[in-house]
């Protein structure tokens, strides 16, 4: 199979475990004597990285040979690739980054940089550009006769003038500088790959980085120049968590990722994306997988989307690695819904998603925590209002309903909840449909409201826009999934929403580990 690594110059999301990097320039001044005063540091920008997002792979040995590069023994030595991206923020306002140089020292001498890139790099078209992992264990142009298991390495953007220096040494360091007809370095990330060189057996190795930029900016007609650098930053890489590189695919011991195609920056995919009306919501499927799965979720904000949300990585039924994304609402109602949704869907490009929560329920065919599965749903106050001929009004339902796809659906239907995971005595599932309004309701509609299907066994506000905008991404499969709080009448209270929460929560968490697997994926 051919596998992309798309590697984007957007910024990359900050979380709590961000580093934030100042770059800071000294300026003197004098006081109204013409003494000079001490130094003072002046913000000039920031650099941004995340350790524990960087990408490292393991690289396994090769048997061709080259008489132009000396591959290491690999009896000695353990090769890896690292991706150590970063994010150039945009400087105060008037000035622009001249040239910039990134350097890495890395803490353990016998550890070298075997091969570096970008390198040479001198062009002003952001074109995509495409390389992989030679044979000899070098960074080298995809070529255009493309063999069906060459692992790619997609740039989409790599300019304008990159330099690396320091092949073969533990101290290594890229210059990025600017052309003439540009205004400065343009912000946004940049990915520095190197192929680090190891001892064999060592499984953590330390490094020191750090910056140095040259400002520039324009002072009455003329370009004024200085010098700025941040402070030096030690990091560790965990080299056991590294993932083979462009390995065959076959059997294997070691839980495989589900999906091949893997981006990074404001982008990267997830296998599986859960939203929640509410924070609470939201809150309870987190403390289920957390519970369940035994894992911590991380806590990320996606500049583009301008979005708070959780991720984590869990394990399906078959032992393959799911990673997980989980975000809710800035507000109510379909329309809320829908901006949140489309945007999400397309950055994240899941092969999954979920909206799990709480709903209210017909009180003459359901109970207050039990689950309802929705199959279909439709919008019950869409269509048109009439006067009939008894001068009473009327409403003529519109014809649209939602539904999930055919693999869900056949999968659903035979999915019982019991046989996966221990679950409370009281819960009952129930296979409906969901009818979704602009409005909370308490004044039980379910008497009143002549719903389009015969099977409407709840209504809420969110849920046919959840499988309106999901019919959008074909390659997605979706499921609506939602606890009976209420009854939409007018004992209406809050007192079984976190049950509701929960139970929706906990029946999603065990559909998913049984469905989202490498087999059915790969069929999408």
């Amino acid at each position: 199979m051919n596998r992309k690594l798309i590697l984007y110059d957007d910024p990359l999301p900050e979380t709590d475990a961000t580093i934030t990097l100042d770059i800071l320039s000294d300026v003197e001044t004098e006081n109204w004597r013409g003494t000079k005063l001490p130094q003072r540091k002046e913000r000039e920008g920031k650099i941004t990285f995340n350790p524990d997002s960087w990408l490292i792979f393991s690289l396994p040995p090769s048997d061709a040979a080259t008489s132009q590069v000396m591959v290491p023994d690999r009896t000695q030595w353990d090769l890896y690739l690292v991706d150590l991206s970063f994010t150039l923020h945009k400087p105060r306002d008037g000035r622009s980054y001249e040239e910039m140089t990134f350097f890495v020292q890395m803490a353990e001498h016998g550890a070298t940089a075997f091969n570096l890139f970008p390198k040479d790099i001198t062009t002003d078209r952001a074109t995509e550009s495409a390389y992989t992992v030679s044979p000899q264990c070098t960074i080298s142009p995809v070529k255009a006769q493309r063999d069906s298991t060459t692992c790619e390495i997609h740039f989409t953007s790599l300019r304008p003038t990159i330099s690396a220096f320091g092949e073969g040494e533990s101290a290594f360091y890229w210059i990025y500088e600017a052309v003439q007809e540009q205004k400065g370095i343009e912000i946004g990330t940049q990915h520095a790959l190197a192929i680090l060189q190891v001892p064999r057996g060592i499984s953590s190795i330390a490094a020191t980085i750090s910056y140095e930029v040259i400002m520039t900016r324009k002072i009455v007609g003329m370009w004024q120049y200085n010098d700025a650098k941040t402070d030096h930053r030690t990091i560790l890489l965990d080299l056991s968590k590294a993932r083979p590189f462009c390995e065959p695919e076959q059997p294997q011991a070691e839980p495989a990722h589900i999906h091949q195609n893997i981006s990074i920056a404001d982008t990267r995919r997830f296998d599986v994306c859960v939203v929640c009306a509410l924070a609470k919501e939201a809150k309870a499927f987190l403390d289920q997988v957390s519970l369940r799965c035994e894992v911590q979720f991380q806590r990320a904000f996606h500049q583009g989307l301008k979005l708070d949300y959780y991720h984590t990585t869990i394990s399906n039924s078959k032992g393959e690695r799911l990673t997980l994304q989980v975000s809710w609402l800035p507000g109510n109602g379909p329309v809320e819904t829908s901006l949140h949704l489309k945007p999400l869907f397309e950055t994240f490009r899941p092969w999954f998603s979920a909206m799990t929560g709480i709903c209210a329920g017909d009180k003459e065919r359901v109970k207050l925590g039990d689950v309802i599965v929705a199959e279909r749903a439709y919008f019950y106050d869409s269509g048109k209002f009439v006067i009939n001929k008894e001068g009473k009004r009327g409403h003529l339902h519109g014809s649209d309903v939602y539904h999930v796809n055919t693999k869900v659906r056949s999968f659903q239907r035979m999915f019982d909840i019991r046989n996966v995971v221990a679950t409370p005595p009281e819960l009952v599932c129930h296979i409906g449909s969901m009818a979704s309004g602009s409005a909370v309701r308490g004044d039980h509609p379910f008497k009143t409201v002549g719903f389009q299907l015969r099977d409407t066994l709840a209504i809420d506000m969110e849920g046919a826009t959840f499988y309106r905008v999901a019919e959008e991404f074909p390659e997605m499969s979706a499921l609506l999934v939602k606890g009976v709080s209420d009854y939409a009448d007018g004992e209406k209270n809050d007192l079984y929403h976190w049950q509701a929460a929960t139970v929706s929560a906990m029946y999603m968490l065990a559909f998913i580990e049984e469905f989202v697997t490498e087999d059915r994926i790969s069929g999408n």
